[in-house]
């Protein structure tokens, strides 16, 4: 990652490519974001087992006899509760709830008039509690932490965006 990110401010002109500065920042992101975020959805997730033991001893028995540890990424993605508990850590209590993007061109969205250059506030963690950005039979209760809605449900890919990408 470190080396496309070298790459994309190598060049004797700026034309499309990152300034020093935006090299440096982009280098303290990952190594500070990266940090920072892990802790805290791990947090979140140990505080959300223990404040709902049925969902902790579920996720213990779909995973009894799996050796996490030597399991791939890919292999951990077919882990359809652990992945639901994850993503329902990250909509319920986000480490980056919202993000600014700025425009790019003059646009209007739901009658607001957004000026090129403008910075917006996309609050990604708000969008993911509204039914109507979810397909599925679970698109109720978004108040309550229950991962089983990842199993039947889908949110809009714009409304749960946990790391703001």
């Amino acid at each position: 990652v470190f080396e496309h990110v070298l790459a994309a401010g190598a060049g004797e002109d700026s034309d499309g490519k990152l300034m020093e500065g935006e090299v440096i920042d982009n280098i303290a992101s990952f190594f500070f974001a990266a940090f920072d975020t892990t802790s805290s959805t791990a947090a979140m997730a140990l505080n959300h087992l223990a404040t709902h033991p049925e969902i902790q001893e579920e996720l213990s028995e779909s995973l009894h006899g799996v050796d996490i540890s030597s399991l791939s990424t890919h292999e951990i993605g077919q882990l359809p509760f652990l992945n639901a508990v994850v993503n329902e850590v990250n909509r319920f209590t986000p480490t980056a709830a919202a993000y600014v993007r700025t425009a790019k061109e003059d646009v209007e969205i739901g009658g607001y008039r957004i000026a090129k250059g403008a910075n917006v506030n996309l609050d990604w963690s708000c969008a993911s509690q509204f039914p109507e950005n979810w397909s599925g039979p679970s698109t109720t209760d978004f108040a309550d932490f229950n991962p089983h809605r990842w199993l039947d449900s889908k949110p809009h890919k714009l409304a749960f965006n946990p790391f703001g990408f």
